[in-house]
């Protein structure tokens, strides 16, 4: 009976919604990749010109993840007063998409885990915090400043991964997709812990200062940092 009680739970969503968030992963993406890699098209507005949200991830250091808690339903309502800086910082950049629409399920899969938890109040704590961090942890700023930017030349990863290790200092990921011969470099990943305060996105004795996904042979591939096309 247990057992099929937590199918029909995984069948809702709700298998996981019971386990405690260890961390907090804001997931950063670089808009031009993410629309290179979806099939219907890209439609990035004309202010969105740095990393953006993907979004505020409930997580733990070993085993399933929080998702799809009980919760109320997102209210844009409450978010006006973040609205300017939701569409520019944490913007739906697919064609035929609606930014209303990214927000619903970011909420729902992940953000009403966070405000059921209690490590956030409301819906416009939880929204205000990745907004927040994504403009204090922005991989275009602090690559801009190492004379790095987007360009249509391949650039090398550990060049990136380096800059980017100096400014974290606690352990990140990056996250990198193939598209034909080439990589793209998609995701940078930066965590918190249940205060709120910048934690090691992973626990692990190798020490290594970052993660890296996707990027097969990086130390020898080109990756493509490539420029948005608004």
């Amino acid at each position: 009976m247990f057992s099929r009680c937590l199918l029909l739970l995984a069948a809702f969503g709700l298998a996981s919604a019971s386990v405690a968030p260890e961390l907090y992963l804001l997931a950063t993406e670089w808009p031009q990749s993410s629309c290179e890699m979806h099939d219907g098209g890209c439609s990035i507005a004309a202010n969105v010109s740095t990393f953006t949200i993907h979004g505020l991830w409930p997580d733990v250091f070993s085993g399933d993840s929080p998702q799809y808690c009980q919760g109320e339903d997102l209210d844009m309502e409450a978010l006006q007063p973040l609205l300017s800086s939701l569409l520019q910082l944490w913007p739906n950049v697919y064609a035929g998409k609606t930014a209303e629409s990214f927000w619903e399920h970011e909420w729902d899969k992940h953000g009403k885990c966070a405000v059921a938890s209690g490590d956030f109040e409301s819906q416009e704590a939880y929204f205000s915090f990745a907004l927040t961090q994504v403009t204090r942890y922005n991989a275009y700023q602090i690559l801009a400043q190492a004379g790095i930017g987007p360009s249509d030349q391949p650039q090398n990863l550990t060049t990136i991964l380096n800059v980017l290790d100096e400014t974290f200092y606690y352990r990140f990921n990056v996250v990198c997709q193939k598209q034909g011969d080439r990589f793209l470099l998609s995701e940078v990943h930066v965590c918190f812990n249940t205060s709120q305060k910048p934690v090691d996105c992973y626990i692990d004795d190798d020490h290594s200062p970052y993660h890296v996904t996707g990027c097969s042979g990086f130390n020898e591939e080109p990756l493509f940092y490539l420029p948005i096309e608004h």
